[in-house]
């Protein structure tokens, strides 16, 4: 993603092209029944020679996979068309695709009719349909978004991500915000003469996570609608989101939008971002730092305590830096992605699925994934870190049985509970607060504060559900003279749950973690956390 300081982040001719299966033997294991292991193969699509610079590759509705890429005989940009065993390569546009607005440049997001592709500033349309288009009578049709956005001055970049829904009536995005961060927004696309239009326009997330009363005391919401999104399941009922649990760094979560409920896919305590759930709505693909203990920056979630989100979320786009980007990069490491049972996953915190990530170390994982109707395979892009070349990786699941889609159902707009209407962005409450936080029977306390550059939780005892306790502190700090970034904190958790963290991280500009002494005489980068039975020190992790 091109958007990295802002988010806990911010493409032919020839001879048919052939899978090369590179034949590791894999095996995914039911815990519970071993008749029920599973087989997979992992495989690179082989393009022809003169296909470079492939990017944006998805599956469509008719499960070929869309890409585009650099043609080095024509010297021509196209976006084409391929079975997903490397033969049938077909041509649907040529040129490049400029955006209209400041936005995050292009995505490729198939519509299930397989006529359409939403591309974010645009929809290309196929004629008849993708898999028989002309090229010559493909069209981009620009999307107008609204004025009141595309004109804030607050809006930094337009949309970061799009997402369409399965009944190929409803939009959904995420708008990079001054004030509030991610806002997600949804409304229904319509065909007009020379454009496509977003009526009925709403706000699917929080403007501000607290609220504060004449006494001082901070209200904390008991789930937290944000992230960036990133797919619409359960037939278009429900939404993924690189969002927020109650506690440590970003986690991937599925939102309601017929309801109330947003639920953690995941309890990896290290970078969790996106998940895409297969069409039978029981696997999972997902990025995340989980199998890379050098760089997971997993310290920062290990033990749990309560509420330390408002705090840590200060943390994501460093440790995105740190640990995706900087993987990407140089810094050797793990960004998945990983596969999961989603089941599995929600409920049992020592569960982690399966790596398919590159043993070798040389490919690192690029967005986007999407997977086969079957839910029997999943696709996604690796780049060399090397060379820069990317390449198109996909895992077939041998013996799972083909599943069918989640039924589709109408995305209703007006039935989403805690959509709010876009004049709510006349009035975003401030994010910044200091206060209390009251916990259990209010017989203990956080002090907290947020603020632009630091934020602080001060833990008085405090207990969500009388049953363990925390005490201690923990801060954040961002040294705007050297652009340093410290994280600090001593908490000890008692009672049903015990553990205790005591730790200091620095980043530098470059993010890179900073092991020399402060001005205090003490390393900026130090210390351990343990919970569980498990202990992470610092000083495993990677420079």
């Amino acid at each position: 993603m091109n958007q990295c300081v802002l988010k806990a982040i911010l493409l032919a001719v020839g001879a048919a092209a052939m899978v090369t299966v590179v034949t590791l033997a894999f095996y995914l294991v039911n815990d519970n029944d071993d008749e029920k292991q599973l087989r997979y193969s992992i495989s690179s699509v082989n393009f022809p020679e003169n296909v470079r610079n492939i990017d944006y590759s998805h599956y469509t509705a008719t499960n070929k996979i869309v890409f585009t890429y650099f043609d080095t005989i024509t010297n021509e940009s196209y976006m084409a068309i391929i079975d997903d065993d490397g033969t049938n390569l077909k041509n649907i546009y040529k040129g490049e695709i400029k955006p209209i607005y400041k936005s995050n440049g292009v995505r490729i997001m198939p519509f299930e009719d397989n006529k359409r592709l939403l591309l974010g500033d645009f929809i290309l349309e196929c004629t008849p349909d993708i898999d028989s288009a002309d090229i010559e009578q493909t069209k981009l049709v620009p999307i107008e978004y609204p004025e009141k956005i595309v004109n804030d001055e607050n809006t930094l970049v337009l949309w970061s991500e799009i997402i369409i829904s399965p009944d190929n009536k409803v939009m959904a995005w995420s708008t990079l915000h001054m004030i509030a961060g991610a806002i997600n927004f949804i409304a229904e696309i319509e065909r007009a003469e020379d454009k496509y239009v977003l009526n009925n326009v709403k706000i699917i997330s929080d403007l501000a996570y607290y609220k504060v009363d004449k006494d001082g005391y901070i209200t904390v919401p008991s789930r937290i609608r944000g992230g960036e999104i990133k797919q619409f399941t359960a037939g278009g009922t429900k939404a993924t989101l690189a969002g927020a649990g109650k506690q440590g760094l970003a986690k991937s979560v599925v939102q309601d939008l017929d309801g109330e409920e947003v639920v953690e896919l995941s309890h990896e305590p290290g970078y969790d971002e996106t998940t895409i759930i297969s069409p039978d709505g029981k696997l999972g693909v997902v990025m995340s730092t989980r199998f890379s203990p050098k760089t997971s920056c997993a310290i920062l979630g290990l033990l749990p305590r309560p509420l330390s989100t408002f705090t840590v979320m200060t943390m994501n786009r460093y440790v995105y830096s740190y640990a995706v980007a900087g993987v990407r990069k140089t810094r050797i490491g793990n960004i998945g992605p990983a596969l999961i049972e989603i089941e599995k996953s929600k409920n049992d915190y020592d569960y982690h699925g399966f790596d398919l990530h590159d043993p070798e170390q040389v490919w690192v994982y690029y967005s986007p994934m999407s997977w086969h109707t079957s839910s029997t395979k999943a696709i996604w892009i690796e780049g060399n870190r090397n060379t820069g070349e990317k390449r198109v990786r996909m895992v077939q699941i041998e013996n799972y049985p083909s599943g069918s889609p989640e039924t589709v159902q109408s995305t209703i707009i007006d039935k989403i509970p805690y959509a709010q209407d876009i004049s709510a962005l006349d009035d975003i409450p401030p994010r910044y607060v200091e206060g209390k936080i009251a916990g259990y029977k209010n017989e203990s306390y956080i002090d907290y504060s947020f603020q632009l550059t630091s934020a602080r939780s001060d833990y008085h005892n405090f207990s969500e559900d009388g049953k363990t306790f925390a005490n201690g502190y923990e801060m954040f700090n961002m040294n705007t003279t050297t652009g340093e970034i410290f994280y600090q904190g001593q908490v000890k958790l008692t009672g049903e749950k015990t553990g205790e963290m005591d730790f200091r991280i620095t980043f530098s500009s470059a993010n890179n973690l900073l092991f020399e002494n402060g001005d205090d005489g003490k390393p900026k980068t130090y210390g351990y956390s343990t919970y569980n039975g498990k202990t992470i020190n610092v000083d495993e992790m990677s420079e």
